[in-house]
């Protein structure tokens, strides 16, 4: 988040690029259901938060979170297959959601040293 303006920074270019995508998704309502199912799962004062989640949306903070999780998470996954290549002198195994769990989108690792 702090270096996503700068070139260089590919998980800051990550992140912005997710947080767009899901306010996109947030202010076309797809989130609708998400917002009702929080807004009842305990008791809300009047504040701005309670305020989105009425109105079918989920709150700015939520969506940031989001995207600073999905960015976090591929870094994680970067950085378990350069670890374990590094470790073994083979290829770690590619991610079990890809491999068996349908996924088809792979983000390359930036900067592999073993590429």
């Amino acid at each position: 988040m702090k270096f996503s303006n700068k070139d260089q920074c590919f998980y800051g270019h990550l992140y912005k690029q997710d947080k767009a995508r899901r306010i996109e998704k947030n202010e076309a309502g797809d989130y609708e259901e998400f917002a009702k199912q929080i807004l009842t799962s305990k008791k809300w004062a009047n504040n701005p938060t309670r305020t989105f989640l009425e109105s079918g949306k989920l709150p700015p903070a939520q969506i940031d979170a989001q995207a600073r999780r999905f960015a976090a998470k591929i870094f994680l996954s970067h950085y378990h297959a350069v670890a374990y290549q590094a470790h073994h002198g083979t290829p770690a195994p590619r991610p079990y959601i890809i491999e068996h769990g349908g996924h088809v989108h792979e983000i390359a690792i930036p900067n592999n040293p073993f590429a």
